[in-house]
């Protein structure tokens, strides 16, 4: 054979297996991403809330129910050893979003500057499908970003940031895990200052 037909000819073998182990890469990391977004269609997560605002704290316990058709977010007050569990405050999304409050957050919060009830679980299954749709862009640069947010994933196309400019300044959703499979810690800021945290000590995925 001709050495420089057997350099071509090698050098076409060559690209069509990197190609090969290319496109098996991306198939695995999307199924891997796959993965970790379906699990957060429905889930349920306990721990503890962290609220900071002006000279307020507060911190209590903390429940999140989710699936298709509602999410549930209760803060609540424990009773003696635990026992009958006080919310303080629900923010419950279904066909649209409500809003209930106990003392001393109803003092704290004037709900009617806050606008709310136009959410519905559509939207929040909306994004789901969207981040699905765009799966092939999140393999290849790690993060999907509109003119409205931008979401961030780590090595293990985990969703580690979730960030939206407002005319309070950057407001950023961070994730941090304790292992490849588990959250730790959830916090939000506004306007690079923690106002909100969650330390997660138990999450079922369902």
């Amino acid at each position: 054979m001709n050495k420089k037909l057997y350099i071509l000819l090698l050098g076409i073998l060559i690209l069509i297996v990197a190609s090969c182990s290319q496109l098996r890469r991306d198939r695995s990391e999307e199924e891997l991403l796959l993965q970790h977004l379906h699990k957060w269609q429905s889930f349920e997560m306990k721990g503890i809330a962290e609220l900071s605002y002006s000279h307020f704290r507060l911190r209590k316990n903390i429940s999140i129910q989710k699936d298709t058709n509602s999410l549930l977010l209760t803060v609540f007050e424990s009773g003696l050893y635990g026992l009958k569990a006080s919310p303080i405050l629900e923010i419950q999304v279904e066909e649209e979003t409500s809003l209930t409050l106990a003392e001393p957050l109803s003092s704290l919060l004037n709900d009617k500057n806050i606008e709310y009830k136009q959410y519905s679980i559509d939207d929040v299954n909306n994004a789901f499908k969207y981040l699905v749709k765009n799966k092939h862009r999140i393999v290849a640069d790690r993060k999907l970003a509109t003119d409205q947010f931008e979401i961030a994933f780590n090595d293990k196309l985990q969703i580690s940031t979730i960030s939206s400019p407002s005319s309070l300044g950057k407001i950023e959703l961070l994730l941090t895990y304790k292992n490849e499979e588990l959250p730790e810690l959830l916090s939000l800021s506004v306007g690079g200052e923690t106002i909100f945290k969650i330390q997660i000590d138990n999450i079922k995925y369902r």
